[in-house]
C-alpha cells in the first residue's frame, strides 16, 4: 500500500486512502489489519508471531540489540518474488524496523541495518496493540468509542522508527492523527489535532526562507527542481520540522528535513 506522509500543506498528499476492512472496536486491540496481512516498503506479507522467525533472524536480534522487546514480525514477498522478514523491535525506548531475507540475513542493501535506501521512508501497518501505549492512551481520553481503522509507523533508513500514521472513526468521522516516534500528538496550526501531517504546528514559508542546507540539497539532488511550497513546523515539544513539496521531470516530491536541515525522508507521487 502506497501512501503519502502527511505533513500539514505538503505531507498531506503524502498519504493515500487507508485500507477501511480493518475497522474495528477500540477494545479489540489485537487484531492485524487487513484480517493478519501487513504491507511493508519491501512487499506484502503476514503477520508472524516471534518464534515463527527464522533462527538466524532472533540470533541476530538476541546478539545485536540485546533485552529488546518484540513487536510485530511480516513474512513477507518483495516486488521480485523473494521471501523477506520484516521486524519490529523496541529496545531503550528507541522502536526499530529491520529486513530479513529468507535464510534470515540482514538486508542492509537499501539503507543499512535493514532499513530503507537515504530517500525513502519506510511505513508498515501494524495492529492497534501495538501502538505505543501513549498513543493508546491519548485515543481512549480523546475519542471515547471511537473505532479503529488502521494504523502505521515508519521508519528512517538506519531502521529507527520516526513517526506513526493513525486512522479511526468516531460518530461516523473519519479521523487522521500522527505522532511522533514517542507517542506524542503532532498539531497543526487550523488543521487540528494531528492535522493530516506528521509533523505538528505549522506555519507556510517561502523557499528562500528554508534552510540554506535545505535548499542546497534540493539543488543537488534534483536539478532544475520546481518549488511547489513549503511549511516548517514544530511538534508541541518544540521540536522543529521542514515539509516541502517540489517537482521535478513531472513527480512530485514530498520532503521531510529536521531542524538542522537534515533529510528525514522523500515520498514521490508521479
Amino acid at each position: 500500500m502506497k501512501k503519502q506522509m502527511m505533513m500539514g500543506l505538503a505531507v498531506m498528499a503524502l498519504l493515500t486512502a487507508c485500507n477501511k476492512d480493518s475497522v474495528q472496536p477500540a477494545d479489540q486491540t489485537t487484531v492485524a489489519s487487513a484480517r493478519g496481512s501487513a504491507v511493508d516498503g519491501f512487499g506484502k506479507g503476514t503477520v508472524i508471531t516471534q518464534d515463527q522467525l527464522p533462527q538466524a533472524v532472533r540470533d541476530y536480534l538476541n546478539k545485536t540489540y540485546a533485552g529488546f522487546t518484540f513487536v510485530q514480525g511480516v513474512q513477507g514477498t518483495d516486488r521480485a518474488g523473494a521471501t523477506f522478514y520484516a521486524v519490529v523491535i523496541e529496545q531503550g525506548g528507541v522502536r526499530y524496523h529491520l529486513h530479513f531475507d529468507a535464510s534470515g540475513a540482514l538486508l542492509a542493501g537499501r539503507g543499512g541495518k535493514g532499513g530503507p535506501g537515504p530517500n525513502e521512508a519506510n511505513e508498515t501497518t501494524i495492529t492497534q496493540d501495538k501502538l505505543p501505549a501513549k498513543v493508546l492512551d491519548y485515543l481512549m481520553a480523546t475519542y471515547a468509542g471511537y473505532t479503529f481503522g488502521m494504523a502505521e509507523q515508519a521508519a528512517d533508513a538506519a531502521g529507527v522508527v520516526v513517526y506513526y500514521e493513525v486512522s479511526i472513526t468516531q460518530n461516523g468521522k473519519q479521523i487522521h492523527l500522527n505522532f511522533d516516534a514517542t507517542g506524542n500528538l503532532l498539531e497543526r496550526k487550523g488543521g487540528g489535532p494531528g492535522g493530516h501531517g506528521p509533523k505538528g504546528a505549522g506555519t507556510a514559508i517561502t523557499q528562500e526562507n528554508l534552510p540554506q542546507s535545505v535548499r542546497d540539497y534540493l539543488t543537488a539532488t534534483y536539478a532544475g527542481y520546481t518549488f511547489g511550497r513549503a511549511e516548517q513546523v514544530t511538534t508541541r515539544d518544540g521540536v522543529t520540522i521542514y515539509a516541502v513539496k517540489i517537482t521535478q521531470n513531472g513527480a512530485d516530491y514530498f520532503l521531510l528535513f529536521d531542524k538542522d536541515g537534515k533529510l528525514i525522508s522523500v515520498r514521490t507521487k508521479k
